[in-house]
């Protein structure tokens, strides 16, 4: 008797557990590489605020974009003052570059809120609120004095519900600690944090790659160890 073509049913059930076997070998490894290009992305997004930031000081004596005093953006000001034209901001006027591809998505955000309506990144606060509203000549008085180290801006969190994130974040030394703690970097690159120095170059680092030191006058200074 001749046997039609084509395959069995046995035959079909053997090549789909084949083709799930090589899926699920192959996945994490996929994963891995885009997760690597996002990273790729994030750091790249840094530098390009990095470089913002240092066309900003050279217009203005040196300052970062200021957070807190400029009227009409409250906490989002620092960014008003890189992109918004009604602030001037000409330094960086692609806002893509405030989200990190590795972040969940996020709804909008309701109408009416400041600017701007995306951002994933933060800038270090502390008491004084230097990366905010101080200027780079003032970390030649600090105890670490090479501005390669000083943490600028980081990975940050953004409240679920689609209101604005947060702005700035404190200086967190631990995972464990910025789990536990609101205005905390995000551990969002299977346990590294994009971060921006005050040179303008980014790494991805481990929070406990970091240390805090106090500096009279400037406050507490947040660095790569």
């Amino acid at each position: 008797m001749r046997r039609e073509n084509g395959f069995t049913l046995i035959e079909l059930l053997v090549v789909i557990a084949i083709i799930a076997i090589l899926a699920a070998m192959l996945l994490p490894t996929l994963s891995k590489a885009r997760e690597r290009a996002r990273q790729a992305v994030c750091l790249s997004n840094l530098k390009q605020i990095g470089l913002a930031v240092k066309m900003y000081g050279q217009d203005w004596d040196g300052f970062f974009p200021d957070g807190l005093s400029q009227s009409g953006y409250g906490i989002n000001s620092w960014m008003a003052g890189l992109s918004h034209p009604d602030r001037g901001g000409g330094y960086l006027k692609d806002l893509k570059v405030y989200i990190c591809p590795s972040s969940y998505a996020y709804p909008p955000l309701p109408t009416g809120y400041q600017w701007p309506n995306k951002y994933t990144y933060s800038v270090y606060y502390d008491g004084g609120a230097i990366m905010l509203r101080g200027n780079i000549s003032m970390f030649a008085r600090t105890a670490i004095n090479d501005i390669s180290r000083i943490i600028y801006c980081v990975d940050g969190w953004r409240n679920m519900a689609g209101w604005g994130g947060w702005t700035w974040v404190y200086a967190r030394t631990s995972t464990q600690a910025a789990q536990a703690n609101a205005y905390s970097p995000h551990v969002r690159h299977n346990g590294l944090v994009g971060m921006l120095f005050l040179d303008g170059h980014a790494e991805m680092l481990k929070l406990e790659d970091t240390a805090t030191s106090s500096s009279a006058g400037v406050g507490t200074v947040w660095y790569k160890k």
